[in-house]
């Protein structure tokens, strides 16, 4: 048994072995030839320098020494106003106005009333008519007072029956969570009325209940 196996061993052809590889070739990179990325965002920061004293006039004499002394010829194209452009009451975070939005430190930046740009608006101009562009710092998230009840009271318009509207002022309760009650005066009418609440132009109060109850007497 053992020398037939021998024997059908030997017998079997030798068979070359082939090894086939496919091989594909990756697809070819293209690259925008629009001039983006040859060079990091090279610039100038108020944080650097100023840290917490900038001012529009120190701003716009940055820009325009960035701009004169060739530096802007050469891709530095950037002016941030980084921090302390706003009014920052204390650790709360900055001040905001009924939108939500920070206000403007006006001292620093002045508003420009012959033309109605804010003090932001007006050193941002400056500095983009030099050929620069023109950042600015804010943070991430909403500031506290903006949410807490702390900010300027909400105003709420109100009418009854589409009748003319009534401005009511709504005093901050101080948190988010505090409940604040308010009695309004309306004149009503016998059976049904329709009274609307509202404020076109910024963020009305969050009402939780209203009750409506004849006056005293």
């Amino acid at each position: 048994m053992r020398g037939l196996v021998r024997a059908l061993v030997a017998g079997l052809p030798a068979v070359p072995l082939i090894a086939v590889i496919t091989v594909t070739a990756a697809p070819t990179a293209h690259a925008e030839n629009n001039g983006v990325g040859l060079t990091p965002a090279m610039g100038w920061s108020s944080w650097s320098f100023l840290r917490h004293g900038p001012t529009a006039a120190n701003i716009e004499a940055e820009a325009a020494a960035m701009k004169s002394s060739g530096l802007a010829s050469v891709g530095y194209g950037y002016v941030n106003l980084d921090d302390f452009w706003y009014q920052c009451p204390g650790s709360q975070g900055p001040a905001v106005d009924q939108y939500g939005r920070w206000v403007i430190d006006s001292a620093k930046f002045p508003a420009d009333a012959a033309t109605g740009r804010n003090g932001i608006q007006v050193v941002a101009g400056y500095v983009h008519s030099l050929g620069l562009k023109f950042g600015l710092y804010v943070t991430p998230g909403i500031s506290a007072q903006a949410v807490d009840g702390s900010a300027t009271g909400r105003q709420a318009m109100i009418s009854v029956n589409g009748g003319t509207s009534q401005t009511v002022s709504f005093t901050p309760t101080g948190s988010f969570s505090a409940v604040g009650t308010m009695t309004v005066p309306l004149q009503l009418t016998a059976g049904s009325n329709t009274i609307e609440f509202g404020n076109p132009a910024a963020y009305a109060p969050d009402f939780d209940r209203i009750i409506v109850a004849a006056a005293p007497g």
